[in-house]
């Protein structure tokens, strides 16, 4: 197992879940348009607690997990991102990315940036066999950046999409080649 860390591209932080992170996550989860892609519908503060209950546990089980992301310049919290840890039967682990930004803060690229970021992190640190992501396919925006960073759809159907990384080296995310950050 290794240490949660946190995670920093050029613009964003993703740091691991914290009980101090529990009203942004509220208000993120209570909202009813992200929500409509995640669960549904939106989550109650109850819900949200114990979601955020369940993954740090998940979290300080596998060494690593999902997150809050923050802006760098500004410090603010824009969503929540990472990769997620699901067991599979055989007792191994694979790795589903995730990535939810706050209403306020879309429209600047940052799903696309914390996704690739985290896909790095998935092949390059934790060197999992398999990383995949699911949307639904009307979540247009989802679908856009799992294209953006490498994934190929390996099943579709009426209720879901699911695309997974195809292996190889991760490429330099295109903010990342022009500043040279990492």
């Amino acid at each position: 197992m290794t240490e949660p860390r946190t995670i920093e591209t050029a613009r964003l932080v993703l740091r691991p879940n914290r009980v101090g992170d529990l009203p942004f996550l509220t208000d993120l989860m209570a909202d009813p348009d992200t929500m409509r892609w995640v669960t549904g519908e939106p989550r109650t503060p109850e819900e949200s607690r114990d979601w955020l209950e369940h993954d740090m546990e998940r979290t300080r089980r596998h060494g690593w997990g999902l997150g809050v992301v923050f802006d760098r310049a500004c410090g603010e919290p824009v969503g929540r991102g990472g990769v997620f840890p699901v067991e599979r039967e055989d007792g191994g682990v694979d790795g589903e990315l995730a990535w939810m930004i706050h209403p306020s803060w879309r429209g600047r690229g940052y799903a696309t940036e914390i996704a690739h970021a985290s896909l790095r992190f998935a092949v390059e640190d934790l060197e999992l066999e398999r990383v995949f992501a699911q949307a639904r396919p009307a979540n247009v925006a989802s679908l856009r950046v799992m294209e953006r960073i490498g994934l190929e759809i390996v099943s579709r159907a009426p209720d879901l999409v699911i695309a997974e990384w195809p292996g190889g080296d991760v490429p330099a995310h295109p903010r990342e080649s022009r500043r040279g950050a990492r």
